[in-house]
């Protein structure tokens, strides 16, 4: 099945539709024609407004009847449990909008216990997460089947399904992409975007790279010397392309990156390689340059990720608590340059920085990481029983507004996976 059947089937199933409004979600397509989806089966719609901006006619047609819940001041965690409410009250049958809005707010709180949740630090609870994931990735509607366990994880189970399905618009890798992930083909949860994504094709790259005997690179063609093999896209429409700037040898990956004026959202632009090693390789390595950088958004980098897909111990969360349902894959991501933050909540993945300097132009520059040591520190365990190892090379950009232009040309060359001891790129 793939994401846009998955999603009319998701809505088909649903029995309330949330639609985190703002900006961005305001003026998609995609929002429009799942709205139009619900309405067209008579599912309840309740938008819950995170910027305060009027609705384009397109979405006014359709939700100009609905009651609203508006989340624009703080805490927002007080705004999360009206929505909770009212969507447990929806399920229960209360139908008037103004008895949902009623029930759903309760009583009012006195002042002095608002100011002390306003001063609370509050933990990433799924509702939060649910509500940043729907921010991150222009705000997407979110739909879910019949509600039968805990209400925040239902909202969340909504979020990662439609995100999975397009959300990201532009994160294509695995996380709660994208739409993300977000996300793309294959068997696991990007882009986009924040969290795990579904992947319609279970399968390794196309004509997997066997390594020969003695040869420790787990990369097929990691010098690009035969044009793009073993490479591909999780995007049909980026073509694959080489050219002759080299670190060594007569070619490199070659990422061209031309979004205008008037893009937005997030975008990537990558290489990618799946292999299936029966040890996790220990380090990978490898040389970027690039030739052109225009920055649109202050969230536009470079990076690589690492993506294990259905490991057998791999079972907490980023804190370390227990998971009752382990994540369908485990990321590392790696900034190599161009920001200094991380750049979105994402659930299945951290952040290791190997630069955080606007990219150095006109020069090779290396990098490396002990994958290995990654994964035992950031996820407590060596991956094992995995059924594929992911691994892409980026560049990218996330929320981006529109005025002003995106534009990089970035080349990766000897790409290296394997032994730490056999590593070719040692300085």
């Amino acid at each position: 099945m793939d994401c846009a059947q998955a999603l009319v089937e998701a809505i088909r199933q649903s029995r309330i539709l949330v639609l985190v409004f703002s900006a961005r979600s305001n003026h998609s397509p995609h929002v429009r024609r799942e709205v139009e989806r619900a309405v067209s089966r008579d599912i309840p719609i309740l938008p819950f407004r995170i910027e305060d901006v009027p609705p384009s006619p397109s979405l006014e047609y359709f939700i100009s009847n609905a009651h609203w819940l508006d989340a624009l001041t703080p805490p927002l965690e007080r705004h999360l449990e009206h929505l909770a409410e009212a969507v447990k009250l929806l399920l229960a049958g209360v139908t008037k909008p103004e008895q949902v809005a009623a029930e759903a707010k309760g009583p009012k709180s006195a002042e002095g216990a608002g100011t002390r949740v306003r001063q609370r630090q509050h933990k990433p609870t799924p509702l939060r997460v649910a509500y940043e994931a729907g921010k991150r990735w222009g705000a997407r509607p979110v739909a879910w089947a019949a509600v039968s366990g805990a209400l925040a994880a239902a909202i969340l189970l909504g979020v990662l399904v439609t995100l999975s399905c397009g959300g990201g618009e532009g994160d294509a890798d695995g996380g709660v992409q994208p739409p993300a992930s977000t996300i793309p083909p294959s068997t696991g949860s990007p882009a986009g975007t924040p969290a795990p994504t579904l992947e319609p094709r279970p399968t390794l790259t196309p004509g997997a790279y066997e390594p020969p005997a003695g040869s420790a690179n787990l990369f097929g063609n990691s010098g690009f010397e035969q044009g793009t093999d073993y490479w591909f896209s999780l995007r049909p429409e980026q073509p694959d392309e080489t050219s002759d700037i080299a670190h060594s040898g007569q070619a490199s990956a070659y990422l061209k990156m031309r979004d205008p004026t008037d893009a937005t959202g997030a975008q990537v632009y990558y290489l990618v390689q799946e292999i299936a090693p029966a040890e996790f390789p220990e380090l990978v390595s490898g040389y970027y340059r690039v030739e052109n950088w225009k920055r649109g958004t202050e969230k536009q980098y470079l990076q690589f990720v690492v993506i294990v897909f259905a490991p057998t111990n791999l079972t907490v969360d980023k804190e370390g608590a227990p998971l009752s349902t382990p994540f369908p894959n485990y990321q590392i991501r790696y900034p190599l340059a161009g920001i200094s933050e991380e750049p979105f909540l994402i659930l299945n993945a951290f952040f290791k920085f190997l630069g955080r300097e606007d990219p150095r132009q006109g020069e090779w520059v290396y990098f490396e990481t002990n994958i290995k040591e990654d994964f035992l520190e950031k996820w407590k365990a060596v991956p094992e029983g995995y059924s594929k190892i992911r691994v892409l090379f980026e560049v990218r950009y996330d929320d981006k507004e529109a005025g002003l232009p995106s534009e990089a040309d970035v080349y990766y060359d000897d790409l290296y996976m394997g032994p730490a001891d056999a590593n070719p790129n040692k300085p």
